[in-house]
């Protein structure tokens, strides 16, 4: 599932060995923070919610001005952006 969801290799691989640390009871007096890699804490990984299609449709939205549309023309336009979705 993680990796549907696209997350990084290395967060996968450490999640995995976090939960055998956990299945296996190796350590009852280890924490979640004594689990954590600090290692990697120096580098975060930023994950994107929105891919360029979103981000495109998002800057067309910012750069309409509403104001000077018609309805038919509002009416087009957004039909226009509900094909764009659907590809």
């Amino acid at each position: 599932m993680a990796r549907l969801a696209g997350l990084p290799e290395a967060v996968i691989a450490r999640s995995k060995k976090i939960l055998l640390t956990l299945e296996n009871n190796e350590s009852e007096r280890e924490t979640p923070r004594s689990l954590s890699d600090a290692s990697n804490a120096a580098e975060p990984v930023q994950m994107f919610l929105f891919g360029s299609a979103e981000h495109k449709l998002r800057e067309h939205l910012k750069r309409l001005d509403l104001s000077q549309m018609t309805p038919i023309d509002a009416l087009n336009l957004l039909h226009k952006l509900s094909e764009e979705a659907k590809k």
